[in-house]
C-alpha cells in the first residue's frame, strides 16, 4: 500500500476519532465536576475492589453527537456508610440470553480519581457507544444488545440496554473514569 493511500484510508477514521474526542468532551462538559482527590500516578488502571458494596444502578437516556450515543450510568450509594470508587468499572454487552457479545469497553484517556461515595450520594461512567452504521458490516459485524453488564467494587450488575452495537475492537465502545455526580 502506499503512503497516500494509506494516508487515504486513515482519514475518515482520524475525522471520526476527532470528532468522537469532540463530543465525549461536550457530554462530559454537562456532567457536573467531581469532588475527588487527585491522583499522583499518572497510570490508568482498571478498578479496584473498594468499600461500595450497596449500588444501585440506572441510565438516562441516549444523547447522540458525531456518529456516537452517550449514555451516563448512574451509581447510587444505597448503603449506610462512605465508600469509594476508583478506576473504570468494566462494561459488556449482554444478548437477549445474558450472553456476553463483543469486546469489553475501552477507556477513555481521561485523569483517574478516588471517588468518595457518602451515602445517598451519586457516582457516574459516561459510555460511548459507536453508531454501527459508521462501520464496514465485515469491520463492526453489529448485533443486537439487550443489556449491559457493569462490573464495579467487585460485583456485577446488569442494567437494560437496547441498542444495535458493534462487537469487533473497531467499533468498541468507551467509558469514562468513575466521576460523582453534583445536583444544582
Amino acid at each position: 500500500m502506499t503512503l497516500l493511500a494509506l494516508r487515504r484510508s486513515l482519514y475518515p477514521v482520524a475525522r471520526l476519532a476527532t470528532a468522537g474526542v469532540l463530543a465525549v468532551g461536550l457530554a462530559l462538559a454537562l456532567v457536573p465536576p467531581a469532588q475527588a482527590v487527585p491522583d499522583a500516578r499518572p497510570t490508568i488502571r482498571h478498578h479496584r475492589p473498594s468499600s461500595c458494596r450497596s449500588l444501585a444502578l440506572s441510565r438516562s437516556r441516549p444523547q447522540g453527537a458525531a456518529g456516537s450515543s452517550y449514555w451516563t450510568i448512574r451509581l447510587r450509594n444505597t448503603g449506610g456508610s462512605t465508600c469509594r470508587l476508583r478506576g473504570f468499572p468494566r462494561l459488556v454487552y449482554l444478548n437477549a440470553g445474558h450472553r456476553r457479545v463483543g469486546v469489553r469497553a475501552g477507556h477513555l484517556p481521561m485523569a483517574v480519581h478516588t471517588v468518595r461515595l457518602r451515602a445517598g450520594r451519586v457516582a457516574v461512567v459516561v459510555l460511548q457507544v459507536p453508531d454501527p452504521g459508521n462501520f464496514p458490516p465485515r469491520r463492526c459485524r453489529p448485533t443486537n444488545a439487550a443489556a449491559l453488564r457493569l462490573t464495579a467494587a467487585g460485583r456485577r450488575y446488569r442494567v437494560p440496554f437496547l441498542q444495535r452495537v458493534c462487537t469487533t475492537r473497531a467499533g468498541r465502545a468507551y467509558e469514562s473514569p468513575y466521576r460523582l455526580h453534583r445536583t444544582h
